[in-house]
């Protein structure tokens, strides 16, 4: 270990000085044919550390038994694609956490993964024992466990075969964590969060946090991870649903001292939930809307100084190549109500830079109720950068009207 420690250089070895360390290191490996610039030698490494250990003197914090065995391999084309790299028996005892695991990823211009992982950590102590200063008040505890593969060939020592499943099963828990973020004067804490991940589909069913006097609580999850991840043109849905009791804007916006001093609204009782249904290639490549179905529902808020309130809105939009259907957008501002059903033919132009393009859009105000404030129907032609024309009715008196135009 102290030969390897000689050839660390100067700025990182100033990093190390609060360290004492010692471990056993080998490498053994080969090189073996011609080199070019069209051919590349085979390479292969075998590698490893036993019996290692850090200590941080300053904070007193130590990580001992840390032991791995690696090899790597270019292949039989001797290239990045037939490269793998495999990791076994990695573990390490951060002080009364456990980290232990074993990897192989296959492919390095496409990686293809397999790993077994099993690792609580209490965030403090890693912080004390890095000795950040952005991470010396951190807090909380990590919980993983992961048994990934992405191989559609298993091909593992029997040692670890045995600990993996078919397709992905993982889990991360997240207890009670606490951090200061830079530049921000709050204190994020109060964060819970449980995932849970099972044949690529990633589920993210409880996140909580809090930061000066805001909360916010939300749930998630993705379809196929791994599709979207590799780029594989699937079929994918990703929803989202969030909700808070405050959010206090100036706090949010808080990075930004400027900006966090225009900010003086508070937004109350705030929930949405919202969907998309698509595929890989059209999230990736949007043109310039991914097509599929979107959904938005059960939008609510009430702010401190603006003077109207949402309840339950909701809509369902549905984009392919040439129109947008707006459908049964509907719900509650104060106690009047609406519902607005409508297309935009050739939506693409409106994220083209030009001007006087004529676009058309229908729509139907098919229920209205008014209580002494203006609520309307219209049908218009609009022209991108011009003044919209139509018809407009208003209903001013208390009660229910339905216009279909």
């Amino acid at each position: 270990m102290k030969l390897v420690s000689a050839f660390v250089p100067s700025d990182t070895d100033s990093l190390l000085k609060p360290f004492k360390y010692d471990a056993t290191l080998y490498f053994d490996g080969i090189v073996k044919g011609r080199y070019s610039d069209t051919e590349l030698p085979l390479i292969e490494v075998n590698f490893g550390c036993k019996d290692a250990w850090f200590h941080n003197t300053q904070a007193d914090r130590k990580v001992d038994q840390l032991a791995f065995k690696g090899h790597y391999t270019n292949g039989a084309e001797h290239s990045l694609r037939t490269s793998e790299l495999r990791m076994s028996n990695v573990m390490a005892r951060p002080g009364q956490g456990i980290f232990d695991g074993d990897f192989i990823i296959r492919d390095f211009t496409d990686p293809q993964v397999v790993a077994r992982l099993r690792s609580q950590l209490e965030l403090q102590f890693i912080g004390e024992f890095l000795g950040i200063p952005d991470l010396k008040h951190i807090t909380g505890t990590v919980k993983l466990d992961m048994n990934l593969n992405e191989f559609t060939d298993l091909n593992m020592p029997e040692q670890a075969l045995h600990k993996l499943k078919d397709g992905v099963q993982s889990e991360l828990t997240v207890t009670n964590l606490s951090f200061r973020a830079p530049g921000i004067p709050y204190v994020i804490r109060d964060m819970d969060l449980h995932a849970e991940m099972k044949n690529n589909r990633i589920v993210l069913d409880t996140l909580r946090v809090k930061m000066g006097n805001s909360d916010l609580r939300m749930r998630a999850s993705i379809s196929d991870l791994s599709a979207l991840l590799h780029g594989h043109d699937r079929a994918l849905t990703i929803t989202l649903h969030a909700s808070s009791d405050k959010l206090v804007l100036k706090e949010l916006f808080a990075y930004d001292t400027a900006l966090s001093r225009k900010m003086s609204e508070e937004v109350n009782g705030f929930n949405i939930g919202v969907s998309l249904a698509t595929s890989v290639k059209e999230l990736r490549q949007p043109k310039p809307l991914p097509k599929g179905e979107f959904h938005l529902q059960q939008l609510r808020a009430s702010f401190s100084k603006y003077p109207h309130a949402f309840h339950d809105l909701g809509f369902t939009a549905r984009i392919n190549d040439t129109a947008l259907v707006l459908k049964d957008f509907a719900g509650m501002i104060d106690e009047s109500d609406f519902h607005f059903s409508g297309r935009a033919i050739n939506y693409q132009l409106w994220f083209q830079d030009q001007k006087k393009v004529k676009r058309r859009s229908r729509s139907i105000l098919n229920r209205t109720a008014c209580h002494g404030r203006p609520v309307g129907s219209y049908q218009q032609a609009v022209r991108p950068g011009g003044v919209s024309a139509g018809r407009s009715r208003q209903c001013m008196a208390a009660g229910e009207g339905g216009l279909a135009v």
